[in-house]
Parts: C-alpha cells; sequence; structure tokens
C-alpha cells in the first residue's frame, strides 16, 4: 500500500492541525477531515486503508478494531443505540409510542438500518 507524496501531505496537515477521524454519514468507516476534503481511513468493509496505516504510524495511536455488527443496542430513553467505530453512538430505531413498538431508523439514502440483527432493507 503505498501513498502519493500529496496525500501523505494532507494527513500529516490534519493531524498537525488537531483533526480527529470521524465516522461518515453512513455511519461505518472512519475518515480524517481535512477542510473540505476527507481521507478515508477505515473503509465501509472494515478495513484499513493505506491512508489510515499512514495516519496511526504518524500519531502512534493503534487502529480502531472492526465494527460490531453483533452488539446489543443500548437503550437511552425513547431510542436505541449502537456504539460506532470512533466511540460515538447512533440511534437505530426509536419508539413510536402510536404502534408501541421501536421503529427502526434508516441510516443511509439506500435504506440500510442498524437494527440487532443488521439486514438490509429497501423501502419501496
Amino acid at each position: 500500500m503505498s501513498l502519493r507524496r500529496q496525500v501523505k501531505e494532507q494527513i500529516e496537515a490534519s493531524i498537525a492541525a488537531g483533526a480527529q477521524p470521524r465516522v461518515p454519514r453512513s455511519g461505518i468507516g472512519l475518515v480524517l477531515p481535512n477542510g473540505r476534503q476527507r481521507k478515508v481511513l477505515v473503509d465501509q468493509s472494515g478495513k484499513l486503508t493505506a491512508a489510515g496505516s499512514h495516519y496511526y504510524a504518524q500519531t502512534g495511536q493503534t487502529p480502531q478494531g472492526r465494527f460490531d455488527w453483533a452488539q446489543t443496542p443500548e437503550r437511552a430513553g425513547r431510542s436505541l443505540f449502537i456504539k460506532l467505530l470512533d466511540g460515538s453512538k447512533k440511534a437505530v430505531s426509536r419508539f413510536d409510542a402510536v404502534s408501541k413498538q421501536f421503529a427502526a431508523r434508516s441510516s443511509t439514502p439506500e435504506g440500510w438500518i442498524g437494527l440487532p440483527s443488521f439486514f438490509h432493507v429497501r423501502w419501496t
């Protein structure tokens, strides 16, 4: 895995600016923000990219583990939350008082729903 010099410089500039990896909107993976751009550190399949290897080598941190697909959601109020790679939590379902059950919340435009079974549903 090799990186172009420009990409390495962008990652090092982000580190110098104090940027921290965060979870993208899709909820899976890690990206490093750099102004209006971002570098993917962990892709959606959970694999460490070349940019991620360079980032963790420069910072001396250990890479995050893989996303735990079998985790049990935690309940907080009317919502169920899962833990993402960066340690933040994301709501995957919310209690609907009318139907008296938890209604799934879509995590991506494609309709992926992060329920305990982590299955795929397409909205029609």
